[in-house]
């Protein structure tokens, strides 16, 4: 399994679209191990969904994110963890350890939607 960490200087961005890069771990066991960086930018967010796809991730973590983007990305078959939060090092233990969850229901505040 391949997970993107939607990043922000070592911590999960607060939304989708204020991500620097992505960072891509593969998921081996209970181990995690790096394997690159996708950047990001606001001028290539259609194409974003298309590069964690053909980067072969299957999960992302983030916090918020905009009902489109979700749609976009769970339609590309990638698993989305929303409402992560602290650094990328603390997520991925937690997860590792099975306490952090995919959330169920998604609810998007358009309030926070950077787009």
């Amino acid at each position: 399994m391949i997970f993107a960490i939607a990043t922000v200087k070592k911590h999960i961005a607060e939304h989708y679209a204020f991500t620097e890069h992505f960072d891509l771990y593969k998921i081996i066991g209970q181990e995690a191990k790096y394997m690159r960086s996708i950047a990001y930018s606001t001028s290539a967010h259609l194409e974003s969904f298309d590069h964690l796809k053909d980067g072969g991730v299957d999960a992302i973590a983030v916090d918020m994110i905009g009902d489109e983007t979700f749609e976009h990305l769970e339609g590309r078959g990638i698993d989305i963890y929303y409402g992560q939060k602290g650094d990328v090092k603390t997520f991925l233990l937690e997860y590792l350890d099975g306490h952090i969850k995919k959330p169920k229901v998604y609810i998007e505040d358009t309030a926070v939607c950077a787009l």
